[in-house]
């Protein structure tokens, strides 16, 4: 994984997350309905109590911040969004409150250590004290952004330690889902193929020419070769559906045969020329070629089901508080 995304990807939930998250909201009524007959939280500058475990207004308050820090001239959100938006992040983070509370029961509390191995992992891959521009650039708070990597380690903790566990896939429900499934598993037509380009028309016929009297088994030797001859010259190797290729390009490379080069051409940056290495027919994909692909797609539906069950046993045990003032202003 790509550590340099890690930051920018703390900005919001991953996708299959806030689904969730909203279901949750909905059949749940934002969690304040569960409250409604509990007493109130009194304590000021709380928003919740989960199993007497704190929430703090100011984890609300920079959440909300945080998702809006690209607002800049947009007007002011109307009461009814903030509502809503509040709510989603008060369930937000009840939901995180009881995982948090899953994962210390069973001796898999988020450390210190961990955190700050996570940390160092994408500080890896930043030049020395530009981690911190970085942030500081995206106004974002180093504390603010160490608890949100805590939340990201609990939820893969949880996901993988406590959910994942419970998943079992056997051969016959693999092998059933791939025969009701054909279509997810067909292969259609693709080509494996080479564009050369540079910005000297005569220096592209030239490494053309050199690369058309290589032997197949010599051809990735021959173009370092040619790149090192040719400074300028450009080769990139695509391996692409026909049904997906580009349509600048789509036309002529379905016309080549393997081997063939494709007329020069000139994109008004650079003259390029297409060659196709191979191409590959239509096909399906055996069962066992398919297993792997199925056994994940049927474990990430289980591990859905479970989280589902999980939260509503969990929700039916939990004693949630809320802020009476924060109750009423979220009810409208």
């Amino acid at each position: 994984m790509n550590r340099k995304d890690e930051s920018r990807r703390m900005k919001s939930k991953k996708r299959n997350l806030w689904q969730f998250l909203l279901c949750i909201v909905v059949f749940f009524e934002v969690i304040i309905a569960i409250s409604g007959c509990q007493n109130g939280v009194q304590e000021p500058g709380v928003v919740a109590l989960v199993n007497g475990s704190p929430i703090y207004l100011h984890q609300l308050e920079a959440k909300y911040d945080f998702l809006h820090l690209d607002w800049g001239e947009s007007l002011p959100p109307g009461i009814e969004q903030l509502q809503q938006e509040y709510g989603e992040i008060l369930t937000n983070l009840i939901l995180y409150k009881l995982i948090e509370q899953e994962l210390a029961a069973r001796g898999l509390k988020v450390t210190g250590e961990e955190v700050a191995a996570r940390e160092e992992e994408v500080r890896h891959d930043y030049p020395p004290e530009e981690f911190e521009k970085i942030l500081i650039e995206e106004y974002i708070d180093l504390n603010y952004w160490r608890e949100q990597l805590k939340l990201r380690i609990a939820w893969e903790k949880f996901i993988h330690e406590v959910l994942r566990p419970r998943v079992r896939i056997d051969f016959q429900e693999v092998q059933d889902y791939y025969q009701k499934n054909l279509s997810e598993f067909y292969l259609p037509q693709r080509i494996r193929f080479l564009i050369f380009s540079s910005p000297d028309q005569e220096e592209l016929k030239k490494a053309i020419a050199s690369y058309k009297k290589t032997k197949t088994y010599a051809a990735n030797a021959k173009l370092e070769e040619l790149r090192k001859k040719h400074s300028d010259l450009i080769v990139h190797e695509y391996f692409m559906r026909v049904d997906q290729l580009p349509f600048i390009w789509a036309g002529e490379i379905k016309k080549l045969n393997p081997g063939e080069f494709s007329r020069i051409k000139n994109d008004k940056k650079n003259f390029y020329s297409l060659v196709v290495l191979k191409k590959e027919e239509p096909s399906l994909l055996e069962p066992y070629q398919a297993y792997s692909i199925i056994e994940d797609k049927l474990t990430q539906q289980k591990i859905r089901r479970l989280f589902f069950k999980w939260v509503a046993d969990t929700l039916q045990k939990a004693e949630i508080k809320i802020n009476p003032k924060l109750k009423n202003s979220l009810k409208g």
